[in-house]
């Protein structure tokens, strides 16, 4: 048998206790990770999704609206040198940045081609199962009025809402007389940029005007009745039904695609279903 007193004493146990090594230090390394590539769709561990967003939300915060900086601040974080063209993907959160100045395919002056790019990059978060967008049309008339645009995207009933509230800064209660929300929140921005000096621009919200996506609405059918809710930039807004909003089943863009045509932005998007309470009914549907 071993003799414990002299194990102890020797190097064949570890020390319950570790002596603290004197002189040792430790320090970040990940920030001098390279950020998300112009163009590219990054998938990313929270940590790294969230020190690319503290990066870039150098006013304001990442739960909050760009519309409610002041002009100065958004003017600040929408230009080139700020502004990167990129998808960031996490489990918990999507997040795309588009602009019309560098990522052209086939720019012609006039036309929704500057905005093409949008057309291939599907936005969703990391997770299975989760709502897709496609961005077919920034509108409200053409590629020109609009500069930037931004999307993000969060599960509203995932831990309760306390997901949503972290990253969206709120919660979303469910529509009175319809089902669970059946797709995550789509937070929609959009601006216009002017010319204030010879280096600057000025970026404006522009919030009225038709937006269209392709939206994957998992667990739907082609006869599904979608509707689509607005939340307000007010923390304690209420659902309310999006009057005009187009909700149609994009049959050529495989099961369970809608085609969602809004007619304004600057608000948080969510779809829930218009439950048929009479079609479990024994009553004559009459």
């Amino acid at each position: 048998e071993a003799d414990l007193a002299s194990l102890a004493t020797s190097n064949g146990l570890f020390p319950w206790n570790a002596p603290q090594e004197v002189g040792s230090s430790s320090q970040y390394v990940c920030q001098a990770l390279a950020t998300c590539p112009e163009t590219s769709t990054c998938v990313m561990s929270r940590t790294r999704f969230n020190q690319e967003l503290e990066t870039f939300f150098t006013f304001g915060n990442r739960m909050g609206w760009m519309a409610d900086l002041t002009p100065t601040q958004r003017s600040n974080m929408l230009i080139d040198t700020a502004f990167r063209t990129n998808v960031l993907l996490t489990a918990d959160r999507a997040y795309g940045r588009f602009k019309t100045s560098v990522h052209d395919l086939n720019p012609t002056a006039g036309t929704t081609q500057s905005f093409q790019v949008i057309n291939q990059q599907e936005i969703h978060r990391n997770a299975p199962g989760a709502t897709r967008v496609t961005i077919t049309s920034v509108g409200p008339s053409s590629a020109t009025t609009v500069s930037r645009v931004v999307l993000s995207m969060v599960d509203p009933l995932a831990a309760a809402g306390s997901i949503a509230a972290t990253e969206h800064g709120r919660m979303y209660p469910q529509a009175p007389g319809y089902g669970p929300w059946k797709s995550d929140v789509i937070r929609v921005e959009r601006f216009t940029s002017a010319a204030i000096g010879a280096t600057q621009d000025e970026f404006t919200a522009l919030n009225a005007g038709e937006f269209v996506m392709t939206v994957y609405v998992p667990g739907t059918v082609a006869s599904s009745r979608l509707r689509v809710f607005r939340f307000s930039r007010t923390p304690n807004s209420v659902a309310m039904a999006v009057e005009g909003a187009i909700v149609e089943a994009f049959s050529t863009a495989g099961p369970q695609r809608w085609t969602v045509t809004l007619p304004m932005v600057g608000q948080d998007f969510v779809i829930a279903e218009d439950l048929d309470e009479c079609a479990a009914s024994p009553c004559h549907p009459e």
